[in-house]
C-alpha cells in the first residue's frame, strides 16, 4: 500500500471578529512554510487559507462552523481522491 503525506494549511480567520486576537497576517508565515514543505510531500497540499468567508465561522471568527468544516472537508476529500 502506498503511503502519502498531504499537508493542510490552517484556515484563515475572520478579522472582523477578533475574539482571540488572531490575524491572517500572523498565520501567513506558517502557511508559507507549509506551502514550501508541501512541494516535497508525496501527497501535496490542501490550501484552505483564504477559503472561508465570514458566514463560515462561529461567533468567535476563529473556529469554523458546520459550513466552514464542510468546505474544508470537500477540499481535503478531493485531494485524497486524487491519490
Amino acid at each position: 500500500m502506498a503511503r502519502h503525506l498531504i499537508l493542510v494549511t490552517p484556515p484563515n480567520v475572520d478579522e472582523m471578529r477578533p475574539t482571540y486576537g488572531f490575524a491572517n497576517s500572523t498565520l501567513a508565515p506558517y502557511v508559507d512554510v507549509i506551502r514550501a514543505l508541501a512541494k516535497s510531500a508525496t501527497g501535496g497540499r490542501v490550501d484552505v487559507f483564504g477559503l472561508l468567508e465570514p458566514a463560515d465561522f462561529d461567533r468567535d471568527g476563529v473556529h469554523p462552523n458546520a459550513l466552514g468544516h464542510h468546505k474544508m472537508f470537500e477540499q481535503i476529500a478531493a485531494a485524497v481522491d486524487r491519490l
